[in-house]
């Protein structure tokens, strides 16, 4: 599952295809294409709004929402080289050659070398703001400032939809400051995932010993609460 828009929620299917599926009260609803067949890599913006892929044949597809369908296809190009990690509106950051390079193409900015990573580095770009994630910190990028990039000691976890926090278990830190702050909860575990369901509110998964446990977190109540423990130790966050 990449993320959820007006639409739905959009993934990969197991054929490789990408899907956008309704939400009911039941649970799915129907489910259409996106893509006409199996896609290299995909993104979504974490705010719904577009959603992009790389076909087979390496040609790049954007959608955006103006019917609130990502059917309208804002841009498209061949020869797209590296695998996509995140879009935001016609910025895209892509794992290339051993490194994460944000791309530009419609400002007619180069491209710009965020890090070199490992093949399991995850990046994120939301309102300006770039973050390359590795084991045990965030490298963050604000490409028209001359005070980045910035690092900080973070876990597991995820850029909001405006780029100003990055969240991570029970600790957000400010993009703008590298100040992090504690929300109350005591989540404990290990954070393995987080997403956010708006500007001020996210979903932490954390790992104790083979079970995860879900926790629901508030920027304005300053405080994550448990929700659910999975056994299974399966459960996932979209992303």
């Amino acid at each position: 599952m990449l993320g959820r828009g007006s639409h739905g929620v959009v993934g990969i299917g197991p054929d490789r295809d990408l899907v956008v599926a309704q939400l009911t009260a039941d649970g799915l609803g129907d489910v259409r294409a996106l893509s006409t067949g199996p896609v290299r890599s995909a993104a979504m913006s974490l705010d719904g709004t577009v959603v992009a892929w790389v076909d087979q044949d390496r040609g790049y597809h954007e959608h955006g929402t103006t019917d609130g369908a990502w059917s309208w296809e804002a841009a498209s190009q061949g020869g797209f080289v590296g695998t996509l990690l995140a879009v935001d509106g016609g910025d895209q950051v892509v794992r290339r050659d051993g490194r994460v390079v944000l791309e530009r193409p419609r400002s007619g900015h180069a491209p710009s070398l965020l890090a070199p990573v490992t093949a399991e580095a995850r990046g994120q770009l939301a309102g300006g703001v770039a973050a390359v994630a590795g084991p045990d910190h965030v490298a963050l990028y604000a490409p028209d400032s001359d005070v980045w990039p910035r690092q900080v000691p973070a876990r597991a976890g995820a850029l909001s939809p405006t780029g100003a926090q990055w969240a991570g278990g029970d600790t957000v830190v400010a993009t703008s400051t590298g100040a992090a702050e504690v929300l109350d909860g005591d989540l404990g575990g290990v954070p393995v995932a987080a997403w956010w369901s708006s500007a001020q509110d996210y979903w932490a998964l954390t790992a104790v010993g083979g079970a995860r446990s879900l926790w629901s977190c508030s920027l304005i109540d300053h405080a994550c609460v448990q929700r659910y423990v999975d056994r299974t130790g399966t459960l996932a966050l979209p992303g």
